[in-house]
């Protein structure tokens, strides 16, 4: 689309909706209609996610894996940046490396510290001279991607790893990630990374969630039916040549991970997701951190889809399947904009005509589904406790303050003010470094020293031991063979799934509605024995006693505010989750699904008939709109937390947490 293509769009709907403001609704309507069409789209992706994940996860635990064979030559490298709280712990993960040595090159970069970060650096280049590299760049122009710059002038390796000053990898985290390039057609591979300080804070917990659902089955997931993962920033690798061929890391991007992801695939390399290669890290603790350092990462997936959309739109040797998602990948940051205008757009009109309502009040939180449907999921493949769960409504505020950064984000990016590097601070967990500050500098590079003092042991609390557990259950041996032919059609299968479920919605919407509006008739005569009301079609009539005399007031069940379509939502996610959890849990858990949400409408029919006996028209429809959207949002959430919980303990594996 393009930055111009962005701003005519953004006019266009500004100028619908000022003039749905002052004139009739029928613009506004087809807006609304448009954007729920994106947001389906975005739904249907995240079922093919869910779909293609949870086989690929099942396949994966069913096959018992020996640890790969080093047969890559690699060099590892960390820049670092004010890092005196983890310099200690990172060094000491990055020695505890299983990895021969005669293979293995580490090499940790200070990028103008303005602390004790070179200094504890040099005390473990002096400890380990034929072990450790240590570089130092004064300047910092480019940020991180120019420390990795200067290190890959240095690296002698035939693959790149990276990681941050916060990450502490398994042991044989850096041979399932060498193992990647056994493949000659793979340029970049991706490890999985897991939260370790999720008891920092609630805020922390949720970027723990967060980070569940982006790897367990958003990258698992793309991996698997669309071969192409992202490459993040840290835990990732890179073949050396083809970093040489693609120019390096691009120095002016804010996410370096993002811009070398889409270089890598237009250059025609694959690149390869590694759940078994697992990392450790920080998440931030703080509003203001994760504010600046969420808008960093808006801002700089925004700049990458400016810079590669139209390229990739043009690139003949990329299947259109394949395109399709890295449109989406691209764009992706630029949904919520979608999601903020409906929010916006949806406060004015319970003053306007009422069939605009069920829409409006569906519109804005259609986004967060998506989300919360794969935070779900990745809780149920981790076995995570009920407790857990309960996080994910916790999740929401958190998802309404993502989509204020992301606009900020746009809005910065298109007026063309500038982002920083946000630097996020550190929790020092382990002391400072044996030498500490006060050792004398040099040019960074290591001096070849007599012996070689062994490793100091790991004290107790460490960050990676705090969080290592088992991540993986090994059922069988079954063969992964199939695994590429049953998730390739994953798509497919998933379309035919809302296929079906559209079928059957429509076959039984109408029965359905009836049978809410008798049970809900039924349930207020207990309330209220006098009441003249009963059921007629897919809706009731209330008998109102007003000062005029009386009159009929007839109360419609729309098809949206029915249980009908969240219940269909409901199986649907049900079956694309049918590989990872055991049936008899699994339609328990649709059961319990059904059964609260069918049990919420009739509550809301209820009441809405008790009230509609004495209050006005007017009153009326306000009440309808403001519960009904508390329905729409609220018990699709209480039934999908309902779902995965009762799902949960049947789950088939049990993923790292």
């Amino acid at each position: 689309m393009g930055e111009l293509g962005l701003w005519a769009l953004s006019a266009v709907l500004v100028t619908v909706l000022g003039l749905w403001l002052i004139g009739p609704a029928g613009p506004l309507t087809i807006v609304l209609a448009v954007c729920l069409f994106c947001f389906a789209v975005s739904g249907l992706r995240t079922l093919t996610l869910v779909n293609a994940a949870t086989k690929s996860a099942v396949r994966r635990a069913g096959r018992r894996r020996s640890t790969p064979e080093a047969r890559h030559r690699v060099t590892v490298v960390v820049p670092c940046h004010n890092e005196a709280a983890v310099a200690d712990r990172m060094v000491r993960s990055l020695l505890e490396l299983d990895y021969p040595r005669e293979l293995l090159q580490l090499i940790v970069v200070d990028d103008g510290s303005q602390d004790a970060t070179y200094e504890i650096l040099q005390g473990w280049r002096r400890r380990y001279p034929d072990r450790l590299l240590v570089l130092r760049r004064t300047a910092g122009a480019g940020g991180k991607s120019g420390a990795l710059n200067h290190a890959a002038r240095h690296a002698t390796g035939d693959v790149i790893v990276v990681y941050d000053a916060d990450h502490a990898p398994e042991r044989s985290a850096l041979r399932y990630l060498a193992a990647c390039f056994d493949d000659p057609r793979v340029g970049a591979a991706q490890g999985r990374c897991v939260i370790a300080n999720g008891d920092d804070s609630l805020l922390a917990r949720l970027v723990a969630v967060d980070y569940l659902g982006g790897y367990i089955v958003g990258e698992q997931g793309r991996s698997a039916y669309a071969g192409m993962p992202s490459y993040g920033g840290a835990n990732c690798a890179v073949r050396h040549s083809v970093l040489r061929d693609i120019g390096g890391w691009n120095e002016r991007s804010l996410t370096e991970d993002t811009d070398l992801t889409l270089r890598v695939l237009l250059a025609g390399h694959q690149v390869q997701y590694e759940p078994d290669a697992l990392d450790y890290e920080e998440a931030v603790t703080t509003a203001r951190a994760y504010w600046r350092q969420r808008r960093r990462w808006a801002m700089g997936h925004q700049q990458v889809c400016r810079d590669y959309l139209r390229p990739i739109l043009r690139h003949r040797g990329i299947s259109l399947p394949r395109k399709t998602e890295l449109v989406y990948y691209l764009v992706i940051y630029h949904l919520p904009l979608l999601s903020l205008l409906g929010l916006v757009g949806g406060a004015f009109l319970t003053a306007y005509p009422q069939e605009l309502v069920p829409i409006s009040v569906a519109l804005w939180p259609v986004l967060f589904y998506g989300p919360l449907i794969q935070l779900g999921v990745a809780l149920v493949a981790t076995r995570a406790p009920a407790r857990r769960y309960l996080l994910l409504p916790a999740y929401f505020p958190l998802y309404v303050f993502g989509l204020l950064v992301v606009a900020k984000a746009w809005f910065d990016g298109v007026t063309g003010r500038a982002g920083g590097w946000a630097k996020t601070a550190r929790v020092d967990r382990g002391g400072q470094g044996q030498e500490g500050p006060g050792d004398e500098p040099d040019d960074g590079v290591p001096m070849q020293e007599a012996g070689v003092a062994e490793l100091p042991a790991a004290p107790r609390g460490e960050l990676r031991d705090r969080f290592l557990r088992a991540h993986g259950r090994q059922p069988g041996n079954r063969s992964r063979a199939g695994l590429a032919s049953s998730v390739r059609w994953a798509p497919v299968a998933t379309l035919a799934l809302l296929g079906v479920g559209l079928v059957a919605y429509f076959l039984t919407k109408d029965p359905v509605r009836e049978f809410e509006g008798a049970v809900s008739v039924w349930f207020a005569h207990l309330f209220a024995p006098s009441l003249d009301a009963w059921v007629e079609g897919p809706g009731l009539f209330v008998r109102r006693d007003a000062d005029a005399g009386s009159s009929l007031l007839y109360l419609r069940i729309t098809a949206s505010c029915s249980a009908g379509p969240l219940f269909m939502a409901a199986a649907a996610i049900a079956v694309t989750m049918r590989s990872i959890v055991r049936p008899p849990r699994l339609v328990l858990g649709v059961l319990a699904c059904a059964v609260l949400i069918l049990t919420g409408n009739v509550l809301r029919i209820s009441l809405l008939a008790l009230l509609a006996r004495n209050l006005p028209t007017r009153d009326v429809v306000v009440i309808h709109d403001t519960v009904a959207s508390l329905f729409s949002f609220g018990f699709v959430l209480a039934g999908l937390l309902v779902l995965f919980v009762v799902s949960g303990p049947g789950s088939r594996v049990r993923l790292a947490s």
